[in-house]
């Protein structure tokens, strides 16, 4: 009798130690995709059962492309290791100024980093939105100032491209999560930073519009080029945006603040 007994409790206790276990894998599971997901898709991805894709249109989005220049040059002098500390630690304080400008990092290949301004899109202000990326881009050229000075090598700086337009947004991948986006107006984003130049931010005639409209005043803005996107028979100007000073002529943007504290 005591034998059957302990048979049957030791076979709950099995079944409960499971189903902990699964509930705690679970839990890990679920805080791990809440970090590569926007908030408004996560609730789908984790109610979709069957993996199905997820894909919306978003109109207005705004995207940066920011390279590193000099990375090559830099990588060539110091040991790989310390390539990978400095990248790790440079991504971190991205990532960090993402969430304080409240937006969302798409992804990094090699030394490119990509975001977009939507985080949400039950909850839209797209000029808002691309007012966030472009001091996000503005952060991001005084972070890297502020490596520069740290590991002693002035060629190292961003070069930050900025555009707004109509994407294709979703995940795309069953068992790899990731949230990306597609079409024309990610390419512009990207022809964007490629035809600037470091240390500054470039946006399109679209972002540019939009920002004067909803902020006139707040930045300045210096024409740099027309550039050509023949593949998809369109065009833009590119404009080199600055934030306003203000009425002192003292521009408080390169103020001392929390990202003096990065170190390599």
């Amino acid at each position: 009798m005591f034998s059957v007994q302990y048979n049957i409790f030791y076979q709950d206790l099995n079944t409960f130690n499971n189903k902990r276990s699964l509930e705690i894998k679970k839990c890990q599971s679920e805080n791990l995709v809440k970090y590569l997901l926007p908030n408004h898709i996560l609730k789908q991805f984790l109610s979709n059962n069957q993996r199905e894709v997820l894909v919306e249109q978003l109109e207005e989005a705004t995207l940066l492309f920011a390279d590193i220049a000099g990375f090559t040059e830099y990588s060539s002098k110091v040991e790989p290791e310390q390539v990978v500390n400095m990248l790790r630690n440079l991504f971190t304080e991205f990532d960090k100024k993402c969430l304080t400008q409240n937006t969302y990092k798409l992804y990094t290949i090699g030394d490119c980093y990509v975001a977009v301004g939507v985080i949400d899109i039950r909850q839209r202000n797209p000029a808002q939105e691309a007012k966030n990326v472009v001091e996000l881009g503005f952060g991001m050229i005084d972070i890297i100032r502020n490596v520069r000075q740290i590991i002693g090598f002035d060629g190292l700086d961003m070069r930050i491209g900025i555009h707004t337009g109509k994407v294709i947004a979703g995940i795309l991948g069953t068992e790899i999560v990731r949230y990306d986006v597609y079409g024309a107006d990610v390419m512009i984003s990207n022809k964007m930073e490629s035809n600037g130049e470091k240390g500054r931010v470039q946006v399109s005639e679209e972002t540019k519009q939009l920002l004067e409209v909803q902020y006139p005043g707040a930045f300045n803005f210096i024409p740099n080029k027309l550039i050509e996107f023949k593949s998809i028979n369109r065009q833009t100007n590119g404009y080199f945006v600055e934030p306003q000073k203000n009425d002192s002529g003292f521009d408080d943007s390169n103020q001392p603040s929390e990202r003096e504290s990065f170190k390599i």
